[in-house]
């Protein structure tokens, strides 16, 4: 092993010669005393590795008795000096990167987040940043009681929040906050429901106000369905709710689809532009030119990584990799099999869409077929909640809004 780490560190070179003279120089090495690694023999020829200190008196004695071989390059410790000297950038630079990690122990490096389920970890870290407990801040200068606070009271999602530090790392637990049973409205606000769309009334709940609608009724949009004005027993006395409940009502949802023979499509044409950044801490670098995209029609695909040293440690450096990969636009001609297929899967997405959170109560379709295009219209019936909240303002001593 040592015998190993002394060749690297002392540089060495591989030396290639016709097996027919392996003789000879096995003969030259051993008189001369000068060491050599790993014989390998390589068809018609042997390989074989000379320290660097031994190699030119070895190219010396090679010369005198005429030994042909293929002279290799320079390996090791000292072919890296040689490539560090010719590019001093890069010692300088890593120093420096270096000499950063040890001096940024008091900065945030990462954020991690237990305890939440709804809330999305990037809401959760986007607010602690605005509130100065980002990636890159100084955490000795942070009031975390203070944090908290502020955070409880920016956000409405989270209910309790913790922020520790372990080492360069924010560990942050949080608890969700519970929906409230009861809705507060603003003062003197009060509300209608009316009809988003038109269908015929199936089912009417009211919780708040009063029903204007009963079952069998077909309204058309905008029609009242719950009043938030409830008339009293007594005649013209009145009182303002805030409506609520639910209106199902049986609608007719036409949804139609077309699917030309001739189709549009992206041929890639094989050309791309990458340009690389690198965020360090809160600092971002570009590593290219802002030359433009020079291309018309391109994609643009982005890629984010975070560094790991030896795959294992995260450091607060992010690489972005953006490519821009050029294509155009070429006409395919489908047959009519190929069409009808199209249409119905396209259907299927507008048929799920056009329910939405509704049931599906009977559908029928009609296909139509001809040399430029397959048509596809449905007529469906679904049966969904069609109300819509319409609020409005008045005093409590008014009678009617």
């Amino acid at each position: 092993m040592f015998e190993w780490l002394w060749k690297i560190l002392a540089g060495y070179r591989w030396i290639i010669t016709d097996i027919c003279c392996r003789t000879e120089l096995m003969n030259l090495l051993f008189r001369e005393q000068i060491t050599f690694h790993k014989e390998i023999i390589l068809g018609e020829q042997i390989r074989l590795s000379i320290p660097e200190k031994e190699y030119a008196h070895f190219k010396n004695v090679a010369g005198e008795i005429c030994l042909p071989f293929t002279e290799g390059e320079l390996c090791g410790l000292p072919k890296l000096i040689q490539f560090l000297h010719r590019r001093p950038g890069l010692p300088i630079g890593f120093a420096i990167f270096l000499l950063w990690c040890l001096l940024s122990r008091n900065l945030i490096w990462r954020i991690d987040i237990t305890g939440n389920t709804n809330v999305p970890d990037s809401e959760i870290i986007d607010l602690l940043t605005e509130l100065g407990c980002g990636i890159g801040d100084w955490h000795p200068s942070i009031d975390f009681d203070t944090l908290h606070a502020k955070f409880r009271a920016e956000s409405d999602s989270i209910a309790w929040i913790s922020v520790y530090m372990n080492g360069t790392v924010a560990d942050v637990q949080v608890r969700e906050s519970k929906k409230p049973d009861t809705i507060h409205h603003p003062e003197n606000t009060y509300a209608n429901i009316i009809a988003a769309e038109a269908g015929e009334i199936v089912i009417a709940e009211v919780k708040e106000g009063e029903s204007a609608v009963s079952v069998g009724d077909v309204v058309m949009p905008g029609e009242m369905l719950i009043s938030g004005v409830v008339q009293m027993r007594k005649e013209n006395q009145y009182r303002l709710e805030y409506a609520a409940g639910r209106v199902l009502a049986r609608v007719a949802c036409p949804v139609s689809v077309e699917i030309s023979l001739e189709q549009a499509q992206k041929v890639y044409t094989g050309r791309e532009k990458t340009e690389n950044t690198i965020k360090i801490f809160k600092k971002n670098i570009n590593l290219f030119r802002n030359a433009g995209i020079p291309y018309t029609t391109y994609d643009t695909i982005c890629r984010m990584e975070e560094v790991c040293l030896f795959d294992r440690w995260s450091i607060p450096v992010t690489i972005t990799r953006t490519t821009h990969r050029e294509y155009v636009t070429e006409t395919k001609t489908i047959t009519p099999e190929e069409a009808a297929d199209t249409a119905m899967k396209t259907l299927r997405e507008k048929i799920s869409e056009a329910i939405g959170e509704g049931e599906l109560l009977s559908q029928s379709f009609t296909v139509t077929r001809t040399e430029e295009s397959c048509r596809i219209d449905c007529l469906l019936y679904c049966l969904k909640d069609i109300g819509k909240t319409v609020e409005f303002t008045a005093s409590s001593e008014a009678a009617v809004p």
